[in-house]
């Protein structure tokens, strides 16, 4: 830097970053120490952003700008639409290089690949169908076990059951007939697309009476 210049605080960003020193107080920064602040200052930041984000929420800000929301939403529009651009642009960009669209860490299965436009990896493929049922991404291990225990296999046709191509999740006992059941995990099964489409708002027991007497009659043609 030519003397006179004053220095910006990116200039003393990069110098205590080249350093290893704490950007706040220059403090050097352990060899373990992945951030660019110690300990102490690191702590002190997630308190004033925890009180700042308890505020903003309180008053109804937006907790990226601090503008008003005008909303039920804790973001004010513009910044909810700068935000889908962001995640659209890295979807596609994750996808353009053969990678998830959603976490852009794993080649997508290959039956999600094409036409699909946010084609997924299998870990990515089970946490989007654990978040719909029982609706948590973080049970997606217990859903994927279901699917395992099942043969990957319907219980219903037996038809063998491929991720992006017929599998499906379905509440045994519906939701709209048991609310009290939607999150409970021996209420969900994986059944081919048919079959959900057919079983719709029925239980087990009825579904199968159904599919008999359908059988039975057919068989008197």
């Amino acid at each position: 830097m030519a003397r006179g210049e004053k220095m910006t605080t990116s200039d003393l960003y990069e110098q205590r970053k080249a350093a290893r020193l704490c950007y706040r107080c220059a403090t050097p920064l352990a060899a373990n120490e992945k951030g660019i602040r110690c300990p102490t200052c690191a702590e002190r930041m997630r308190a004033y952003q925890q009180r700042r984000r308890s505020r903003r929420i309180s008053e109804a800000l937006c907790l990226d700008c601090g503008q008003p929301t005008g909303s039920s939403h804790r973001k004010c529009a513009k910044c909810r639409r700068r935000d889908v651009g962001y995640v659209r642009s890295k979807s596609e960009y994750w996808a353009e290089h053969g990678l998830c669209a959603d976490c852009g860490k794993a080649p997508p299965l290959e039956s999600t690949a094409s036409p699909a436009r946010y084609p997924r990896c299998e870990v990515c493929y089970f946490r989007r169908a654990a978040k719909d049922r029982p609706g948590s991404s973080k049970e997606w291990r217990k859903l994927r076990d279901k699917l395992i225990a099942q043969d990957y296999r319907c219980p219903y046709t037996g038809e063998q059951l491929v991720l992006g191509v017929n599998d499906s999740v379905d509440h045994s006992y519906p939701v709209a007939r048991f609310p009290e059941r939607a999150h409970d995990l021996n209420n969900i099964e994986w059944v081919s697309r048919s079959v959900n489409e057919m079983k719709r708002d029925r239980t087990p027991e009825e579904f199968m009476d159904l599919m008999a007497r359908i059988v039975a009659y057919r068989a008197e043609q």
